[in-house]
């Protein structure tokens, strides 16, 4: 199924991934880098929508565990308030529930980022995961396809530092980002920005704000000194133009679920990516 249920996302079903709430740090131990990411970005997203600073994530560095899995400890920032820290603890209870096998109860419901694709280094599992399968099927030319494999990983690897120093241009104060639904989560964890709302709430882009979330919205976007709300091509809808005229903010058109055609701006991933970047720091970046 799409992701309705978190329990049953895409990039965390079969998995053994168990999330630990401690009195100071949250622990992820977990299948792979790709899952640990999803992981990331549920916090995000999630404490982004209770209006959450991300900086109360302190990440730490990410260790090799037992059975080829990876272990990571996420710092809680220490001075935050008791009120906070109890919203953080109901965060992490309420999220991962079903990624606990010592947790029982209901599959819990909620938003879902399924564009992992917005990371190249998320590509490049995927790249090795083709190449396998068809090396499977084909043993004859299975070397063919792992030498393929490795010449687009390496693509992708020049791809994913050409974004950064295309975005290297906005500065810190201009990474916090306003999207029309989420689906920016996996870039903005991989590139340093922070989600801190969404016009369309949960993971449809068939859902419709209440008059309360866009009066919060507006807030946050004043708030934070927001610039622009950041607008999917495949889903241009009248409501966020309207949120961006009222509160006198531009729109930024990016490509998220597919590419263009063969004579547009993005006929290929890496023509996408590059093409996103640059839309982002055409905006957000300062001028030399």
């Amino acid at each position: 199924k799409p992701c309705e249920k978190f329990g049953a996302r895409y990039d965390l079903k079969d998995t053994k991934t168990t999330v630990e709430l401690g009195a100071e740090a949250i622990t992820i131990n977990t299948d792979s880098d790709f899952t640990l990411d999803a992981v990331h970005t549920i916090l995000q997203t999630k404490a982004a929508k209770r209006q959450l600073s991300l900086k109360i994530f302190d990440y730490g560095k990410v260790e090799s565990a037992s059975g080829n899995r990876v272990r990571q400890e996420i710092k809680l920032q220490k001075g935050i308030s008791s009120e906070l820290a109890k919203q953080i603890s109901k965060l992490i209870r309420d999220e991962f529930k079903k990624v606990q096998p010592s947790i029982q109860g209901d599959a819990v419901h909620g938003p879902c980022d399924a564009h992992f694709w917005l990371n190249p280094n998320n590509v490049m599992i995927w790249a090795d995961n083709i190449a396998a399968a068809l090396a499977e099927i084909d043993p004859d030319n299975a070397d063919f396809y792992r030498a393929n494999a490795a010449t687009y990983k390496e693509q992708l690897r020049v791809l994913d530092a050409e974004v950064e120093a295309i975005l290297e241009v906005i500065p810190l104060e201009n990474r916090r980002l306003v999207t029309n639904h989420d689906f920016l989560g996996y870039f903005a964890r991989r590139y340093g920005f922070e989600i801190v709302g969404v016009v369309l709430p949960g993971g449809s882009t068939l859902a419709e704000p209440s008059s309360r979330d866009l009066a919060e919205l507006i807030e946050i976007i004043e708030r934070e000194g927001i610039q622009t709300i950041i607008v999917e091509a495949s889903n241009v809808n009248r409501i966020s133009d309207t949120l961006a005229e009222q509160v006198g903010i531009e729109t930024i058109l990016l490509y998220s679920d597919s590419l263009s055609d063969a004579d547009g701006p993005t006929p290929t991933y890496i023509d996408y990516m590059r093409y996103n970047a640059q839309a982002i720091a055409a905006v957000l970046g300062e001028t030399p």
